[in-house]
């Protein structure tokens, strides 16, 4: 007999679920060029769409997945709109770097889908533009390692990945805060007495008089549910409109140049790699509300003619390897190497850093050709020559017309390891405020400290011996807002 044949096993098709149906699925979304999002405040409609997704039928929001969003190199905007732009929790803003579309040949996935870029690494090789961007990458480096010889590397600033994304006109940033949830506080519902099986003794009329009693309480429930409901929607309204700021969304931007005005409301965001360029005089280039809390990491703020960041009162600012340049500046090269070319002149009325009684932690940063370096004024609550919480730690300040910096009103403040010259007025004017520390800094230009401050310097160099402290009239010391 022949043996039996095995009988065959069907096999199943595993079907991949779809990655949005998954509550912790990625998914990034796209702005600009051949996506349905054009301009910058498509964020709004994401975000929107993100925080609906996580909305329960109560109303209250689910902590939110981390939400990319990829902008391909463009410009987008128009220099003359204002851009209010709504964003959610653990939102990413990135630009993609211009080689990752065109050595690989390729582009992105649709929106919602995954990136196409690590899909196309095996045809890399085969690429018709490869070797002409290998050339091209080849020459940039030749011109990096020339430039760095000759001036030295720079540190502080954006790279030249912030250049290949521009956002034009202003943009306003706001944070959707989540909905304060109250459940109302319901009272118990009336008891209807329960219908016997057998026949009711009740007359007619105590049977009107037990319906009417019914209705009556009935009547009082409804109304003690309204009174219940309307509470609770005061509640969640007060508890809404001063919501404590540690619910307020925390965003990233990433290698974005903002050719206009960038206001943050509402929201913590943190600005890596980016490059602000507005050279309004009647405008500041990034503006922090109250209660904000704003992180700049390797950014560049350049061509200033008003200001380049100005912080509301009790805003907090991380401020670390960034350059704050004014206007006349012209190209890295000559600013490193002397050349000045009258950029002071063309800058008096710029400010690098102006706050109100803000908490500042300025570290390892260049302030060049402006007309004040660094002016704080006032105190952040809690602020004290014991905890002060106001540090300028590591910066160059080179080439100001005024004053490098300026502390009026300040109560614990600590200048440390700074580097201070050519500054034409006052390389440090202390106006007021108590428990100002100056340690370790080199001071090539003039100080004056005044009567209204106290301040402590140790272990400093200076080009006078001792430090030049004056009281003398300085008309230039105070810019005009």
């Amino acid at each position: 007999m022949p043996p039996k044949r095995a009988a065959s096993r069907k096999k199943k098709k595993e079907v991949l679920p779809d990655p949005q149906t998954l509550p912790n699925g990625n998914c990034n979304y796209y702005i600009g060029a051949w996506s349905i999002n054009k301009d910058i405040d498509a964020l709004t409609t994401i975000c929107h769409s993100v925080v609906e997704k996580h909305t329960q039928s109560d109303g209250e929001v689910s902590p939110l997945p981390k939400t990319v969003v990829l902008i391909p190199p463009a410009t987008l905007g128009n220099a003359s709109t204002h851009y209010a732009v709504e964003v959610a929790d653990k939102l990413h803003v990135e630009s993609i770097r211009h080689s990752s579309l065109t050595v690989l040949d390729t582009k992105p996935a649709a929106d919602g889908e995954g990136g196409g870029v690590a899909a196309a690494e095996d045809n890399t090789e085969h690429s018709p533009r490869a070797n002409e961007f290998a050339l091209n990458d080849q020459h940039t480096a030749e011109q990096n390692e020339f430039s760095s010889l000759l001036v030295g590397a720079r540190s502080a600033g954006a790279s030249e990945a912030a250049r290949e994304v521009v956002i034009q006109g202003t943009v306003h940033i706001e944070g959707i805060v989540p909905r304060i949830v109250i459940k109302p506080d319901l009272p118990e519902p009336p008891v209807v007495p329960k219908q016997r099986k057998g026949k009711s003794q009740k007359n007619s009329k105590q049977k009107e008089e037990e319906q009417k009693r019914l209705e009556e309480e009935a009547k009082m429930y409804e109304e003690k549910v309204q009174k219940a409901v309307a509470a609770a929607q005061k509640e969640e309204e007060y508890r809404m409109q001063f919501a404590h700021p540690d619910r307020w969304p925390k965003v990233q931007f990433t290698n974005v140049t903002f050719g206009g005005q960038v206001i943050v409301a509402h929201a913590h965001v943190k600005f890596y790699n980016c490059c602000f360029s507005l050279a309004d005089k009647n405008s500041t280039q990034l503006l922090v509300a109250q209660y904000c809390r704003v992180e700049c990491n390797k950014c560049s703020f350049e061509n200033a003619n008003k200001g380049c960041v100005y912080g509301w009162p009790m805003s907090e600012l991380t401020l670390t390897n960034c350059s704050f340049r004014g206007r006349g500046v012209g190209n890295a090269l000559d600013t490193l190497t002397g050349a000045k070319r009258g950029s002071r002149e063309a800058a008096t009325s710029s400010v690098g850093l102006h706050t109100d009684d803000s908490k500042v932690f300025i570290s390892d940063s260049e302030f060049a050709s402006l007309g004040t370096g660094i002016l704080l004024r006032g105190t952040y609550p809690g602020s004290s020559g014991e905890r002060p919480l106001v540090s300028i730690n590591k910066c160059r300040v080179d080439n100001i017309y005024a004053a490098g910096a300026i502390l009026d009103g300040v109560n614990g403040a600590q200048l440390l390891n700074n580097h201070f010259e050519d500054c034409e007025y006052y390389a440090l004017d202390c106006v007021r405020g108590k428990g100002i520390q100056v340690y370790k800094n080199t001071i090539l230009s003039k100080v004056r400290v005044q009567k209204g401050a106290q301040v402590k310097f140790m272990h400093n160099e200076s080009g006078t011996h001792p430090l030049d402290v004056q009281e003398v009239e300085n008309p230039n010391w105070q810019p005009v807002y």
